[in-house]
């Protein structure tokens, strides 16, 4: 009698060691989503990092003289009132130091752009992506006259910074604006 009790017990803990191991562990279909998910995450790290890289470059060549012939610092951006609108919706007026490296994003992706035939939002995010923008900083906004759009936020820390893309025949325009802390980038109204 023995042996066949210890055969039964035997069963019952294989069985019950596997269905434990059945239900606690996760399976290899769920632990999918979450290794995309990882990858997804580390990605646009990575994209925000070269971002980052590549606009401190940007920074450096707008950086003010900070010296003038007495030697004494001006610091960058006194020469004007606070840029926060009184209406958060309207677009924040740029420092010099901001403005400057406004235009030069906007010089970028606009010889980035040349000659170049842009069918829509697809084509903008994939080139913009190409250029070190993270899709994340990429919003689209609607169309103009049919022609796709997008907005850039550039803001990093305490600026200002964004900028709208519009696809031309062969190329975009690019415009330069603030947007306060805070805001959405396409909820800045700006002119036509």
């Amino acid at each position: 009698m023995r042996p066949h009790l210890l055969r039964k017990s035997l069963l019952v803990a294989v069985l019950g060691g596997a269905l434990l191991t059945g239900f606690g562990a996760p399976s290899a279909l769920a632990a999918a989503p979450a290794a995309a998910s990882a990858v997804t995450s580390v990605s646009d790290d990575a994209a925000e990092a070269r971002f980052f890289e590549m606009n401190d470059i940007i920074w450096q060549g707008c950086e003010p003289d900070v010296s003038d012939d007495d030697g004494a610092a001006t610091p960058p951006g006194d020469d004007h009132a606070d840029p926060v609108p009184v209406d958060p919706y309207d677009p924040v007026r740029l420092d010099p130091t901001e403005q400057c490296v406004a235009d030069r994003h906007a010089r970028r992706v606009s010889r980035a752009f040349s000659g170049t035939a842009v069918a829509d939002h697809a084509a903008l995010l994939t080139k913009l992506t190409s250029l070190n923008y993270p899709a994340a900083r990429i919003h689209r906004v609607p169309d103009h006259l049919g022609a796709p759009r997008v907005r850039l936020d550039l803001r990093v820390g305490g600026d200002h910074i964004a900028l709208q893309v519009t696809a031309t025949g062969l190329g975009v325009t690019t415009e330069t604006f603030g947007t306060s802390e805070g805001m959405s980038v396409t909820d800045v109204l700006l002119e036509p």
